[in-house]
């Protein structure tokens, strides 16, 4: 049987976890108006290349991807 001061820290600690799974999950709401963000900054990041005569790379696409990895 664990000792009464290992429970009552695993309990100090389990709390805080619990907690943070409630709150720090963003609703399905939330995400869909991000990834509605992330496509139309997209968008509009081509056409200003193409109004602006710049040539699209594959390394300007790879950083795309990267910026939707780090939202």
């Amino acid at each position: 049987m664990p000792k009464p001061s290992l429970m009552k820290t695993a309990f100090i600690f389990t709390i805080p976890i619990l907690f943070f799974k409630a709150v720090a999950f963003p609703s399905l709401s939330l995400l869909l108006w991000m990834i509605i963000a992330m496509v139309l900054d997209f968008i509009t990041g081509i056409i200003k290349a193409v109004l602006q005569n710049k040539v699209r790379t594959s390394s300007g696409y790879r950083k795309s991807v990267i910026k939707i990895i780090q939202y």
